[in-house]
């Protein structure tokens, strides 16, 4: 304990900072979170398949190491090993603080806002590990009326063997705004374990529009977990796309809250996963005010003896009448060994609702593959064309093209 209070006694952070982080050191086991063996937000987990004491806090004494650019002509935004070491010229109306410049900036506030326990999907131990570890943040923040169509993108790279970062990232968009935004987490080393524990916040104004896409780029052996918290006020629109291109374990929990009358949020995923990777999934579209809507499409592509898991929920809560929410997991099997699981569920305390949920599980249609043979293509890439058309189809109403394009190029497709 004592060199985790050492560690966080740095000069630029308040006393109230340090009492936090003793408290979620405290909530998260001592740095060791561990599932209940029964928790039923973790059934069908594999969580035991990580040993999460094997990592080790990467240094932040190593040369800043950022992977090129997905998108040409952006505001980049880059974090090493945790914290945030440089950004490009940023457009007007939009700001860039690290963890201490949004304390020195905005104490009050930050103190309220990191002083909330956010809701869990089963890892509460995780999200106060995640608290207790954080070493930096990246808060952006654009201003009411800005709109920047150029996107912005934000690197985590991690460097070191079994070592594990803790990003933060919050987005906070002002009323009738409007920004792009695409942030990595990006594995350096191909050969050694890398751990990247997550989180991001995005709350967008009235009438804010808001694409954001998060793209997880693990190596083989690497390990990701993501904790999402998403709020939308008063006619706010979000995108909201994860895209899972690594990894040889993954845990993502997204819960996205419809604060305003209509409100809408487009939730989409994509993964492709091959060898024995792991992909479990966990979402809730929250509904608490009448007249918001959201539709969730998350698709898989699973090859060898990947396997992926969706857990989700659509939750009307009581004097949400008219909600308008669907929710959707596809899977396409290329080979007899893999397997998807899926979980959705309805929970509706309101009337005058439009609220449903459809999963499918499928392997190639031999009618497919057998045109695509028979005009002379080989058949690993007729399967790469089958499987890149399944999940283009879950990015339709992601509006920003430059984006879909580096998503689509991660995944090889």
């Amino acid at each position: 304990m004592s060199e985790l209070t050492m560690k966080r006694r740095a000069p630029q952070f308040p006393q109230w900072y340090d009492d936090q982080v003793l408290a979620a050191w405290n909530q998260s086991c001592q740095g060791h979170p561990v599932p209940a063996k029964l928790d039923e937000l973790w059934r069908m987990g594999k969580y035991r398949k990580v040993d999460f004491t094997a990592f080790s806090p990467a240094s932040g004494d190593v040369e800043a190491v950022a992977p090129a650019p997905r998108l040409s002509g952006c505001c980049q935004i880059v974090a090493c090993n945790g914290r945030l070491t440089s950004h490009s010229p940023l457009p007007d109306g939009v700001e860039v603080l690290s963890l201490a410049e949004w304390i020195a900036a905005d104490e009050s506030i930050a103190q309220s806002w990191l002083a909330q326990n956010q809701p869990s999907l089963g890892s509460e131990a995780f999200a106060a590990w995640h608290r207790a570890m954080m070493d930096d943040a990246v808060v952006v923040k654009v201003h009411e009326g800005v709109r920047i169509e150029s996107p912005i993108e934000i690197i985590w790279s991690i460097v070191g063997h079994d070592a594990v970062i803790f990003p933060y990232t919050l987005i906070l968009v002002g009323e009738r705004a409007e920004v792009n935004i695409l942030e990595r987490y990006w594995g350096e080393s191909p050969s050694s374990r890398q751990l990247v524990m997550g989180a991001h916040n995005i709350l967008a104004g009235a009438e804010a529009l808001v694409r954001y896409a998060l793209l997880q780029e693990m190596k083989e052996e690497g390990v990701a977990f993501s904790l999402g918290h998403l709020r939308l006020q008063q006619q706010a629109r979000l995108e909201h796309l994860s895209v899972h291109a690594g990894a040889k374990w993954a845990r993502q929990e997204l819960i996205c809250t419809m604060d305003g009358p209509e409100a809408w949020a487009e939730l989409m995923s994509v993964a492709d996963l091959s060898g024995e990777q792991y992909l479990d999934q966990r979402t809730r579209q929250m509904h608490l005010v009448p007249g918001s809507g959201s539709n969730l499409t998350y698709k898989n592509v699973l090859r060898d003896r990947a396997r992926s898991v969706f857990g989700g929920m659509i939750y009307v809560g009581e004097g949400a009448h008219g909600t308008d929410a669907y929710q959707s997991n596809k899977n396409l099997l290329l080979s007899e060994k893999a397997e998807a699981d899926s979980m959705p569920g309805l929970e509706i305390l309101a009337d005058h609702v439009r609220c449903s949920h459809g999963t499918a599980s499928s392997f190639v249609d031999p009618e497919q593959l057998f045109y695509l043979l028979s005009r002379g293509i080989p058949e690993d890439e007729a399967e790469r064309m089958i499987a890149s058309g399944f999940l283009q189809g879950a990015l339709d109403h992601f509006h920003q093209q430059a984006i879909v394009d580096a998503v689509m190029a991660a995944l090889g497709c």
